[in-house]
């Protein structure tokens, strides 16, 4: 995004002209950031054997998923469907890791059937899952009982979080393991998102090595993702190049004390693709409510619930009037809930009918949450690679509403 002539710019075309050619609202992708945050994380984590697994319920568009596997990412996937677009996309199978919670057999059984790896995060599945694939390899999903993330939804790695075997439960899985026909090769965490500080990633790390030295078919460990990006200017954000030199050296350590030869893989999905997207949107009108102003726009948490369900905040910018006379004002969305406000007493250029917003850090956790609630149609998706626009998901129509009947 760049601002010339006070209006918002995506390479060639302003803001204003994309919605006029692909309609509003509208959700936008610049490739070059995308590139830009991968690059910075191989770089950060270059000094260890080190993989990079694009979390891809950050954002699953599968013109998404192609740019990570040209880049030679592997795929974090959290259901069947997810694999399926992986798949797809071109990723072979045993670059894309199956970490899902809760799976019925049938979600384990299309991993299976395509040869994509499957990560346990509970006992029950790990003994079924010896009887339904004898000899087969596994990796479990582990809970070292820490608690990191911004929001308690984001918190998925302490004692009370539905995700992983606890550090109680290790006796139980280390019996589990000789009773069962499965080979662990891979130890998993995922604390949470969001996060700024790096020794609880460390601590879940010394956990999960502690255990590797104890169980000689570990091939890799995978710390997850959850690395924080700034949503204003002075936002805090994970220092992910110092992240990278100390995990580097302590799992590289490990390895060379302990003679192993392990894979670290990390799983990030709104660190490389939020600050790539934006949520275009057209003010459809502006109410002077006694002291407050309320701007109401053609989009909201039908398109973008992380305000509603996190209390997240996205910078939200005036695309037509990038500067100008301001105003304090609530903005709002078009769907029948008070939790439909997409920012509250921001500082924006005075708005009229037509005129469109830019919200920010929606490349992740926007149009993958997005529902139809409301019989709201979702936005079409375009690409801005090389200066020029290009769709990558087209609106949805009346029609579709009644595509599964």
């Amino acid at each position: 995004m760049t601002v010339r002539d006070n209006k918002v710019f995506f390479g060639d075309m302003s803001a204003n002209k994309l919605t006029e050619q692909f309609g509003s609202p509208l959700y936008v992708y610049e490739y070059d950031t995308i590139v830009r945050q991968y690059n910075r994380l191989q770089e950060a984590f270059k000094n260890a054997d080190t993989l990079i697994y694009y979390a891809c319920k950050a954002n699953a568009n599968i013109e998404i998923l192609k740019i990570f596997n040209e880049l030679g990412a592997g795929i974090d996937a959290v259901s069947p469907g997810e694999v399926f677009l992986a798949l797809r996309a071109g990723f072979e199978p045993e670059r894309i890791l199956l970490t899902g919670t809760n799976l019925t057999e049938e979600d384990i059984r299309y991993a299976v059937d395509n040869n994509v790896p499957v990560n346990i995060d509970n006992l029950t599945m790990l003994k079924e899952y010896g009887s339904l694939f004898a000899g087969k390899e596994v990796s479990i999903r582990l809970n070292p009982d820490i608690r990191a993330g911004a929001h308690m939804y984001l918190e998925t790695g302490h004692r009370d979080a539905k995700f992983g075997i606890l550090k109680n439960d290790l006796s139980r899985l280390i019996a589990l393991l000789n009773k069962v026909d499965a080979k662990l090769v891979g130890l998993h965490q995922h604390i949470g998102s969001d996060i700024t500080e790096i020794e609880p990633i460390l601590s879940g790390l010394d956990f999960m090595l502690s255990l590797a030295k104890e169980i000689a078919t570990i091939r890799f460990i995978d710390i997850g993702g959850g690395y924080k990006v700034k949503y204003y200017a002075d936002d805090s954000e994970t220092d992910v190049m110092e992240l990278g030199r100390k995990v580097s050296e302590r799992f590289n350590t490990f390895c060379h004390d302990n003679n192993r030869q392990l894979k670290l893989i990390i799983e990030p999905g709104k660190y490389l693709v939020s600050e790539a997207g934006y949520l275009l949107t057209t003010v459809q009108s502006v109410k002077r409510n006694y002291n407050k102003i309320i701007v109401g726009t053609d989009t909201g948490m039908n398109h973008l619930i992380r305000p509603a369900l996190y209390h997240a905040y996205h910078e939200i910018v005036h695309a037509s009037r990038f500067e100008g006379e301001t105003e304090k004002v609530n903005i709002v969305g078009n769907i029948c809930e008070s939790a439909d406000v997409l920012g509250k007493n921001r500082v924006l250029t005075r708005s009229k009918r037509g005129d469109v917003l830019c919200i920010k850090n929606a490349g992740s956790y926007g149009y993958s949450m997005a529902s139809m609630y409301n019989a709201r149609l979702l936005p079409p998706e375009i690409l801005i690679k090389d200066g020029t626009a290009r769709s990558i998901r087209r609106r949805q129509t009346f029609e579709d509403l009644l595509s599964t009947y």
